[in-house]
């Protein structure tokens, strides 16, 4: 045996088409710890430290690394190895940096503006979004630099701005009436290689009745290449469709259809009541989703959510999803989740918040969902103790293989403002990584002045114990000789 200290990979890729994502997680339970997007480097590393996360030496066995990438030509692994660490001394890591956000808006006259923002640093000069933008007669007019691109509008979302170059996009959106309706046209193209490659899309929208809309829709992209990984050509990608959106008597009508071809077909039904929602979405292989949210090897989902008030204060939810691919044989994977949710306002002073979430997935070889992939218990209670200090209690209970319930985490948290400008936060954490496993404890401290209504110092010790989220543990144990001083200021 040895002291379990850190975990090395070192990868080399070439070629890569998008962006890479590594994970390094431990089973049972796929307990992920590290997780990183790597850019197109000749060469990234991956290192973690174990002991930060309270892991021994026997959870070693238990290690897989994940790799999720795009198209690649080249990969490698190597030094995968484990490394003993010696007592850690004293020290101090300081950084510095600041920046500046420059931002003007220039009104040209009563139609017409302009917007220019920009970053100054200590060693850089960042030029941020520019864009020009009005209302000449009828016409709603946006031309744009280093910004974010339109969304298509439909109710499937089949083209997103932000998957697209994301504030690094030029272009022209236009919007306008036509006839009895209204149009809508862009076109965005990278910022950093204008004309090479690039977006055209559009659409029109019309009244059919008094409470019903149809919407027809189009896009096409224009890429830098039109060829495979093996220089064989490519049909240039495109998708057309239409979208239709009803209501009556309290009942909301959803439905949509896209196609990028013979083999691209996507579907989108959604029945809405009140806080009732049900809804179906299923996209062939061949349905060009490259710039949405959509997955591209052919998929389906369903999905059912509402929440209705029991009591004036208690609230009941509820959530059951399913989602499975397209394909045959061993390669068939159906999933679903139930997550039922409470929140209950319990006086003025106190709420709580609470969800279980559980997963399981078909087996191919039994015909039946009794492949479990994991649950979640979280129960968050929130209240004012006195006057100025406020209290939370956080509980999060998950599985240990197949049995429920067995590997808990705790958070108490105490936040006082009692002092003019001030916050003062302190929270405790126990959690296991296993059910079999000790408790380790994690204490983190904060203070925040807020001296100016644009500026803020904070003092902490240690690390949070949860994520940003509140429903995973990030930090188990203290981080120890760990300090941090942030200083924000904005003008």
């Amino acid at each position: 045996m040895f002291s379990l200290g850190s975990f090395f990979v070192i990868i080399t890729y070439e070629e890569i088409t998008f962006w890479t994502n590594f994970q390094v997680a431990l089973d049972p339970g796929y307990v992920q710890f590290y997780d990183e997007n790597a850019g197109p480097e000749d060469w990234h590393t991956v290192t973690v430290l174990f002991k930060d996360k309270a892991y021994d030496s026997e959870d070693l066995k238990n290690v897989q690394i994940r790799m999720q990438a795009g198209p690649l030509e080249h990969v490698e692994l190597r030094n995968i190895l484990p490394i003993p660490v010696s007592p850690l001394g004293h020290g101090i890591d300081f950084e510095r940096d600041y920046g500046v956000e420059l931002g003007l808006n220039y009104k040209i006259n009563d139609d017409w503006e302009a917007n220019f923002n920009a970053t100054v640093g200590e060693n850089y000069f960042g030029a941020g979004m520019a864009e020009v933008k009005g209302t000449p007669g009828d016409l709603n007019v946006r031309a744009f630099t280093n910004g974010t691109g339109a969304n298509m509008g439909d109710p499937m979302n089949i083209i997103k701005g932000d998957k697209y170059y994301e504030n690094g996009t030029a272009g022209i959106d236009l919007r306008m009436p036509v006839s009895v309706g209204s149009g809508h046209v862009f076109v965005s193209t990278p910022a950093g290689a204008p004309g090479k490659g690039g977006i055209l899309g559009g659409s029109f929208k019309t009244p059919v009745a008094d409470s019903a809309e149809i919407r027809f829709i189009g896009a096409t992209e224009f890429p830098a290449n039109l060829k495979d990984a093996d220089d064989n050509p490519i049909k240039r990608p495109y998708v057309i469709g239409s979208a239709l959106e009803a209501s009556a008597g309290g009942v909301g009508l959803t439905g949509e259809v896209v196609t990028s071809g013979k083999k691209g077909l996507g579907l989108y039904g959604k029945v809405s009541w009140k806080n009732l929602e049900a809804a179906i979405t299923r996209a062939s292989e061949g349905l060009w989703t490259n710039y949405s949210d959509h997955n591209d090897d052919g998929y389906g989902t369903y999905h059912v959510q509402g929440n209705v008030d029991v009591l004036e204060n208690l609230n009941l939810g509820l959530y059951a999803n399913q989602w499975y691919n397209l394909k045959k044989g061993d390669e068939k994977y159906k999933n679903f989740m139930l997550k039922p949710s409470i929140k209950w306002e319990i006086n003025d002073n106190a709420k709580l918040d609470a969800f279980f979430e559980y997963k399981k997935s078909l087996n191919n070889e039994t015909k039946k969902y009794d492949k479990f992939d994991g649950s979640k218990l979280v129960l968050k209670l929130e209240g004012d103790i006195v006057s100025d200090l406020n209290g939370k209690f956080i509980s999060i209970v998950t599985n240990d293989g197949k049995k429920l319930f067995k590997v808990p985490a705790y958070v108490g948290r105490l936040s006082y403002t009692g002092l003019d400008k001030w916050t003062f936060t302190g929270e405790a954490g126990l959690s296991k990584s296993s059910a079999t496993a000790k408790f380790t404890s994690n204490l983190h401290a904060k203070a925040e002045w807020a001296f100016d209504p644009n500026g803020t110092l904070e003092f902490a010790t240690g690390r949070a114990t949860l994520n940003d989220d509140e429903d995973e543990v990030s930090n188990a144990s203290t981080a120890k000789h760990y300090y941090t001083v942030k200083f924000t200021y904005t003008f």
